[in-house]
């Protein structure tokens, strides 16, 4: 996983993250040797036995604090907004216009 497989507004956050409401990492630290890292995220969360084999192209970089994760498509230039209990994530589109999703109380649909 590298640093340039992340759009320009999320690598705009590293190393430092971007926390704008009180648990809510749009952007965790890179790698700061914790389990509150980009790097030891993805790492966890693709070993676990149900990690779906589509989802193998993102790299997760944020958490909206209730248990779902931002991630980045590399296939598709998609922001993702996922719960690990589901098999796919429920919503997509430009990284700005999910974290004004997350922000705003998660109105306005899927884009």
């Amino acid at each position: 996983m590298e640093l340039s497989s992340l759009p320009p507004e999320v690598q705009d956050h590293l190393p430092s993250g971007y926390e704008p409401e009180r648990g809510i990492w749009l952007v965790l630290l890179w790698d700061n040797g914790t389990q509150e890292s980009i790097v030891y995220f993805n790492s966890f969360i693709r070993a676990e036995p149900h990690y779906p084999a589509p989802l193998e192209q993102v790299v997760w970089f944020g958490s909206d604090g209730v248990g779902n994760i931002l991630g980045w498509d590399r296939v598709q230039k998609l922001a993702l907004l996922w719960n690990p209990h589901d098999n796919e994530p429920f919503w997509s589109g430009s990284v700005a216009d999910l974290w004004r999703f997350i922000l705003g109380g998660y109105d306005g649909g899927n884009a």
